[in-house]
Order: C-alpha cells, then sequence, then structure tokens
C-alpha cells in the first residue's frame, strides 16, 4: 500500500532512525524454559490485575545460524516468550502461539489483547504464549542507533552490527520459523494440541514454519493473510484493491450510489471517483499528476488542509464516529465525505456537513497525533532493520516493478527509492520458496479476512484460500464485510466467535456464511435529495452496531499506526 508521499518521508524519516539500545549477552541453550514474572512496561495498566499476576515470561535461546557447520551450537541469540498459563491446570487442552505482525512489530504491544474476548474465552483451557521474533524488541533487536535511507548510510549501519556481532542473514523469516519450532518443542504439554496464531506478517510466517515442520502444530489461525506469493510491488496496490471493495458496497446501497452518480472526468464507475476524490485530498496519484484540489471550492475550504490529508487513514480501521448526532462507520463517513466534496452543491449544505464532520474528527486526529509522538521505550517500538531486512531478501524485486505498479495507485508514498538505494550494499539471503500450502500439512486452518482491509486485501486471501482447498488444505475461510485489518484484534465478535469454535472443535465448527450479514449502515447517509427516507437509502439515523474496539480515539490510533507502520515495514 501506498501513502501521501510527504508523510511517507517523514515516517521513513522518523522511523527508519533507531536509538541505540545495549544487546543483552545470549542466554545459555536449556532445554528447561524458566518463567518468572514478567519485567514492567508502560503499557502494564491495559491489563486487568489477574492477567498481570498470572502473566509470565522467559529468555529463550536459539542458534544464531541453524546452518553453521556446528548445527548453531556456538552462537545463540536470545528471542523472549510472553506465556498467560492455561487457568485451567490440571487438564488443559492445548497451547496458542501468537507471533505479531510487521515484520518488526515489538511483542510487548500484543500482551494488552490478552484481555480481549478471544482469549478470555480460550485461556480457560489453553496456554497463550507470545513468541517475539529474533531482532524485535527485546530478542536481540537489531539497532545501529542511526537513519538508514541511502547506501552510505547502510554501509555505516552494517559496520556497527558487525561490531556487535550480529549477520543480518541470520534474521531470516525461516530463521524465526526454526525458532518458533524449538519454543513449541520446550514449552508444549504432552499430548495437547498445538494452534499457531499468525497476525499480518506472522502469517507469512506460520506459512512457512508448517512448510518446514508440516507435522508440529494441529492447527492455524491467519488473520489479515500475507499470500506467499507477495512482492514489494504487491504492496502497493493493496489500499486500492480494498477501495474497490468499498465501491461496491456503495454501488449496492441507493443512497450511496446516488450519491456519486453524476457523471464527471474520471470515470463512470464509483471507484473511479472516489480514487479522484482522494487524489485531489492528498495531492497524489499518477506520478504526481492528480490536479490540485478545486480554486475557492467552499467544501474544501470546509476540511483543513491537514485533516484532508488524513481522511484515507478513515479507511484504515473500523471505528465509530458521531458526526450530527448521527454515528458513523469511518468508511461510511468517508464516502459521504468524499462524496460531498465531490459534488459541493446543495445550496451549501455540503460545506456545511464537512465542517460539521471536521469538528468530530478533530479531536480523534489530535489523540492520534499526541500518541504518536509520545515517547515508547525501544523494546515497545518497531524494528525497522527487519523490515528493510526481509522485505529486500524476500519481497523486493527491482525499483522499476515498484514503480510500474504505484504509477496509477491512489495512495503513493517514497519507499520504493529508499529500498533502491539501500539494495546494492545490503547483504541478502535466498528468498523462501513461493509455494502454497498443500495436504503435507495435516492440521486445520482458518483464514479470516476483513473485506475493507487495504493491507492485506480479502481479494489476496481469496486466491490463496482457493490454492490450499486445491492442495487438499482442510481450510475454512472467513470474511467479515465491515472488517479491517486483522479482524481479530478488532474484537469482532463474529472473528472471536469463529476461532473459538475452530480452536475448539475444528472447521467443520465454523459456518463461513454467519459474518456475512454484519455490513456497513448506510442509514445514516444524509447527503442526498430527493429520496425517499425509508428502505436502504433511507435518512434516519440508527445505531451502528458496536465494533468491539475500546473506543473510536482507540481504533482511530490503531488504523494510524497500523498504516504508517505498514509504509515502512510493507505489510503489518
Amino acid at each position: 500500500m501506498g501513502y501521501h508521499s510527504s508523510l511517507a518521508t517523514a515516517a521513513v524519516a522518523a522511523v527508519l532512525t533507531a536509538s541505540c539500545s545495549v544487546l543483552a549477552a545470549p542466554t545459555p541453550p536449556s532445554s528447561a524454559v524458566q518463567w518468572q514474572p514478567c519485567a514492567a512496561t508502560s503499557l502494564d495498566s491495559t491489563l486487568p490485575g489477574d492477567i498481570q499476576t498470572r502473566l509470565e515470561c522467559a529468555a529463550f535461546s536459539v542458534p544464531s545460524n541453524y546452518a553453521a557447520a556446528d548445527g548453531g551450537a556456538s552462537s545463540h541469540l536470545s528471542i523472549q516468550l510472553a506465556r498467560l498459563p492455561a487457568k485451567n491446570t490440571t487438564t488443559p487442552k492445548g497451547g496458542i502461539y501468537v507471533l505479531p505482525g510487521g515484520p518488526g512489530e515489538a511483542a510487548i504491544g500484543y500482551r494488552s489483547y490478552l484481555a480481549s474476548p478471544v482469549f478470555a474465552s480460550l485461556n480457560g483451557d489453553h496456554d497463550v504464549t507470545i513468541v517475539e521474533l529474533r531482532g524485535t524488541g527485546n530478542s536481540t533487536r537489531l539497532d545501529c542507533g542511526m537513519a538508514v535511507q541511502n547506501a552510505t548510510q547502510a554501509s555505516a549501519c552494517l559496520g556497527i552490527l558487525k561490531q556487535q556481532g550480529l549477520a543480518l542473514t541470520d534474521f531470516s523469516t525461516d530463521n524465526a520459523a526454526r525458532d518458533l519450532n524449538q519454543v513449541i518443542t520446550a514449552t508444549a504439554r504432552a499430548g495437547s494440541t498445538v494452534t499457531v496464531y499468525g497476525l499480518s506478517y506472522g502469517t507469512w510466517l506460520a506459512h512457512r514454519y508448517v512448510q518446514l515442520f508440516p507435522g508440529q502444530a494441529t492447527a492455524l489461525v491467519l488473520d489479515g493473510l500475507v499470500p506467499y506469493w507477495t512482492r514489494f510491488a504487491d504492496s502497493v496496490s493493496t489500499y486500492d484493491d480494498g477501495l474497490a471493495v468499498l465501491g461496491e458496497m456503495c454501488d449496492g446501497n441507493a443512497a450511496c450510489k446516488t450519491l456519486y452518480a453524476t457523471a464527471g472526468s474520471e470515470g463512470g464507475t464509483t471507484v473511479q471517483k472516489i480514487r479522484e476524490v482522494l487524489r485531489n485530498l492528498t495531492m497524489t496519484g499518477t506520478q504526481g499528476s492528480s490536479p490540485p484540489p478545486p480554486a475557492n471550492n467552499a467544501c474544501y475550504d470546509a476540511v483543513p488542509a491537514e485533516l484532508r490529508r488524513m481522511l484515507p487513514l478513515l479507511f484504515t480501521t473500523l471505528a465509530n464516529v458521531t458526526i450530527d448526532s448521527k454515528p458513523y462507520d469511518t468508511r461510511v463517513l468517508l464516502l459521504e465525505m468524499l462524496g460531498r466534496l465531490r459534488r459541493c452543491s446543495d445550496a451549501g449544505q455540503d460545506a456545511s456537513f464537512l465542517r460539521a464532520a471536521t469538528t468530530g474528527l478533530a479531536p480523534l486526529a489530535q489523540s492520534a497525533g499526541a500518541q504518536m509522538q509520545a515517547p515508547k521505550p525501544v523494546a515497545e517500538q518497531p524494528s525497522p532493520l527487519i523490515a528493510v531486512n526481509i522485505v529486500l531478501s524476500e519481497w523486493w524485486t527491482t525499483l522499476a516493478d515498484a514503480t510500474a505498479a504505484q504509477h496509477n495507485a491512489t495512495i503513493a508514498n517514497d519507499l520504493a527509492p529508499v529500498l533502491a538505494a539501500v539494495a546494492p550494499v545490503w547483504p541478502t539471503y535466498p528468498a523462501p520458496p513461493r509455494t502454497p500450502l498443500t495436504s503435507r500439512f495435516g492440521g486445520r486452518v482458518l483464514v479470516l479476512s476483513g473485506q475493507l482491509d487495504p493491507q492485506t486485501p480479502v481479494t489476496h486471501a481469496r486466491r490463496t484460500v482457493g490454492e490450499m482447498k486445491a492442495g487438499g488444505v482442510d481450510v475454512v475461510s472467513v470474511e467479515m464485510p465491515r472488517g479491517a485489518h486483522i479482524t481479530s484484534l478488532m474484537q469482532m465478535p463474529c472473528a472471536v466467535g469463529s476461532i473459538e469454535g475452530f480452536v475448539r472443535k475444528g472447521t467443520g465448527a465454523v459456518d463461513a456464511g454467519t459474518c456475512l450479514g454484519d455490513g456497513l449502515d448506510f442509514s445514516v447517509l444524509t447527503a442526498t435529495t430527493g429520496l425517499n427516507t425509508t428502505g436502504d437509502g433511507g435518512v434516519n439515523a440508527k445505531s451502528v452496531p458496536n465494533s468491539g474496539t475500546s473506543g473510536a480515539v482507540r481504533a482511530w490510533v490503531v488504523g494510524l499506526v497500523t498504516v504508517v507502520a505498514f509504509m515502512v515495514s510493507v505489510v503489518a
């Protein structure tokens, strides 16, 4: 996915600047895991007291290089584990191993989700272990203490890492998969089930893990699927892939379709019209050629420039926002705002609504900005070097490929030139084979997708699930029409129920059709005139089903942070 060029440049400059940290000495190899109370973090206040009391952590030693002549016996790295033991300690049924996204996200942030409904239920008889991946957080974090945006800086960074005794080629997805195998071998209870739960990049890792160790896990949960065929260039168009689905949903609603019914130079389809307004908002598009916002346009003037550039983020998450006493899903609000900006008529009502929407959104944007700028300990920050390392070794092709994909992107970024500048001096390793999952993995698979996911589009999941089925995999796919990226962490009830049924009873217990009725609520739309006020085109407000998140502000922040992290690490 791409995003506004100036914001992407700022994100690269800020996030690709790592702060210095001291690497802890690797723990000695041991077959026994020494669990102990977890060290305090800035996120502990988000956890109920019961979870804080029961949560335990361990440093786990793994070989630096499994392919070394001595099998990795002479050099080790330390990775961190956090486990919430099953409440029923006498007869636990299984273990769930959570793999963070990114690549490069620190695992500490995932502890806050241990209080979510899905884990609250399954933790009764399942251990839940969050596995921090090598090179991130407190797990031998890759950190050279400087920005890496060109070949000169990259060379200097590589020299610092060499002085630390670290080889970038050791920090691969394959080695992270081998780490997971060792973690499960050392921690899984005898006779219990093993469920590997991958989130975003964690699904890419989970896929590779079961290819290398097809007989260890009994089940996979893949939420926000990163397909095995992913390339960097594929990521550039994911926002547009998701936007196409949103356009289809708009076309299926009389009020929304009418809002975009007027002709225009941008093309005949609703999604083409949506894309053109977004290009005008962000001043990007086909090689920066999109026209600027209309001059002296009362509707554009009603929305401050800063907020106009942030509007595409409304598409990145699932949240409720109240505008003029009406509860809007952020994606429906985006459609109405873009439609009014495009039309800008209706005797001043369009500009009036946009001013009201700006007032309603301003606190969320301010809160998001404040939380993003708040200082965080290094161990809680994403690891940009891991992201660059995996992208260049496993997903990168050429600058020409990335540029070609970016040429027609609605929302563009500046990452491709930075990666291309670094690539000539960056030591890469062989990418894992790009092959689909087959019946060689004898376990069960649950794939969760948000139909409005702008980072890992549902269309990518559909293709991959079809290939799994063709390969004889016992897989079930669940799509949530309102879902954004990583539906289970958004605590969507359907995702929670699907995971619980799948883990306890298998694919046959999951009804893939039960979620499809939970679609966007267009009844709040007020941007049309001359329509009946009843039916699916009605303008009477009704309550939007609660997203299950802990408030609109938090959901907005999650979306904003996810997008910026995604710009840097390609897939979040």
